[in-house]
């Protein structure tokens, strides 16, 4: 190379493979592989990034509650977008073992079935509720997704018409089979039921839905709360 030649530029690696995924065809469109537009999907999820590599495979399973979520997971991918397949999977237990991270990567394997899941965390959830706007009608949207992860219910207090509402949007989707995911640390069905609710729980789900729900859902539960935290177990495993 000469002094008046400038090196080339570094190929990002992210960069390159991208442009890979691309191809034209003899008119001159361009199409995305399935790789990347799954890959896009995952991407605008709205999952926290501590979960952007979370997957079933690398699920480190430490106790029997573990390896049960880890199977239903498989079990619900499977089934969840066949007609008389469960559309919904409920996974409850302890902070720490794994729901969330188990849920997600359940999530993520139906963005390779052209679909465009979303995560979304109670709390945030409940926000959403609050109110509607003239441009934002919460009940519609929600209910209109391809499929939800519905993080960490019944985590904060809910009044009552965020509740009614809630149960809209979950009715709305079992009308439709729309596959949806909920995590929670309370025991399903008691502490999810109105008739079950603990102090500082506020409205938690009316019979009706519960009824619903047991039909609809695979429920899978770990009732163990003396158990080691996952993320913990997690990080010692990849050592």
């Amino acid at each position: 190379m000469t002094a008046d030649e400038e090196p080339e530029p570094e190929r990002d690696p992210f960069a390159s493979w991208v442009l890979s995924q691309i191809t034209e065809n003899e008119r001159g469109e361009k199409t995305a592989s399935a790789d990347l537009l799954a890959y896009v999907r995952r991407r605008d999820m709205g999952t926290p990034r501590e979960f952007d590599h979370a997957t079933i495979d690398d699920f480190i399973v430490g106790n029997t509650g573990q390896q049960k979520f880890k199977q239903g997971a498989i079990h619900w991918v499977s089934q969840c977008l066949h007609p008389g397949g469960k559309h919904g999977l409920i996974l409850t237990g302890p902070t720490g073992i794994g729901k969330s991270h188990l849920a997600i990567a359940a999530l993520k394997k139906l963005c390779r079935c052209s679909m465009s899941p979303q995560y979304i965390d109670y709390r945030r959830m409940l926000e959403d509720l609050r109110s509607y706007s003239w441009d934002f009608n919460p009940v519609d949207h929600w209910s209109s997704m391809d499929a939800i992860l519905i993080d960490e219910f019944g985590s904060v207090e809910a009044t009552r018409a965020q509740m009614e509402r809630f149960c809209t949007i979950l009715a709305l989707r079992a009308n439709s089979y729309a596959p949806t995911i909920l995590t929670s640390n309370l025991d399903f069905p008691i502490s999810w039921a109105g008739s079950g609710n603990q102090k500082g729980q506020g409205c938690l789900l009316d019979d009706r839905m519960i009824s619903r729900i047991s039909g609809q859902y695979i429920i899978i539960q770990d009732l163990h709360r003396e158990i080691s935290d996952y993320r913990v177990t997690a990080q010692e495993g990849r050592k």
